[in-house]
């Protein structure tokens, strides 16, 4: 049942044109969801960056159905509705710019999710991308990496059940509302990752996978790991807009080199050239992730010592 808290946060959701951008703005000045809601509309357009629009959305509101029903689905989905203001809310996320203020979750995020490496690509992939996709997220799952991706077809859908398949953790970020599987045929996958994993989405229930959705879906992706891994991708691409937030996040960017001249693969090379890591194997990410992850590497290499002693 979502708490009476979380009440505020959700109606600030369901306002037309409320982004993460102008809701922190608005926290800013106000402190509180409840406050935002119950301001004047002279007080929001004073504050710099507040449209007049918005300002007219927020006071002239009229969404208690739609709020109602938003309610409804978070308790049918088992979703939890985690804040910006909540200790469980991710910090490698909050500290982004333009970090979500509200993300609807399904499974629990759990302390050890700090260490991941989101894994991305080209929806028209190689079967060596498939090849590499599923070689790397094993080998880092099997040490102890949560895998992140964005849950479409390709290489996305590779990471994610080569996470599974190994025992390990893996998170989707949809670009949609959680009661939509988008593609289709990861509907099956998604399940299995709602029972062993995390689903995100800033996005409320019914929510479409509109293609404006997309690219704001990958920030989330950026801001949750500690790294990008583009494994195939063509010039033009989201998994390179998945790689141009984490430079602006100040994460690692890591590249898979491919034959030149592909295509569906320039944008890893054109990565590389501009100084992106090149990874043949996982240990190319963990290695580069060393001054961050240090605890975790003794974890991991004291698990397989311990391995090595009883084969």
């Amino acid at each position: 049942m979502l708490s009476a808290s979380k009440i505020p946060w959700l109606e600030l959701c369901l306002i037309p044109d409320m982004g993460p951008v102008s809701a922190r703005k608005l926290l800013s000045k106000f402190k509180t969801p409840a406050n935002i809601l119950k301001a004047r509309h002279s007080d929001l357009v004073n504050i710099a960056g507040i449209k007049q629009n918005l300002a007219d959305n927020i006071v002239k509101r009229n969404n208690t159905n739609l709020l109602d029903k938003q309610i409804k689905l978070i308790d049918k989905y088992k979703a939890n509705v985690i804040t910006i203001n909540d200790q469980s809310y991710p910090e490698t996320l909050r500290a982004i710019y333009g970090a979500p203020f509200i993300l609807f979750v399904q499974g629990d995020i759990l302390a050890d999710d700090y260490f991941s490496v989101a894994v991305v690509g080209t929806r028209a992939c190689s079967s060596y991308g498939i090849g590499m996709s599923d070689k790397i997220s094993s080998q880092l799952s099997r040490k102890g990496i949560t895998i992140i991706s964005g849950g479409a077809r390709g290489i996305d859908t590779s990471a994610h059940k080569a996470a599974l398949r190994n025992g390990g953790r893996t998170i989707v970020v949809l670009g949609c509302g959680l009661d939509i599987a988008y593609p289709p045929e990861n509907n099956k996958l998604f399940f299995q990752i709602r029972e062993k994993g995390v689903m995100i989405s800033e996005y409320p229930f019914g929510t479409s996978p509109n293609r404006i959705n997309f690219p704001m879906r990958n920030r989330i992706v950026s801001g949750l790991s500690l790294g990008v891994l583009v494994i195939e991708a063509p010039q033009r691409s989201g998994a390179l807009i998945t790689a141009r937030y984490a430079l602006e996040h100040g994460k690692e960017v890591f590249s898979v080199p491919h034959k030149a001249g592909e295509f569906s693969s320039c944008g890893t090379n054109h990565l590389i050239r501009q100084g992106a890591k090149l990874v043949e194997t996982a240990d190319d990410v963990i290695e580069e992730l060393a001054p961050v992850i240090g605890c975790k590497i003794k974890e991991i290499k004291d698990k397989e010592m311990h391995q090595v002693e009883n084969i």
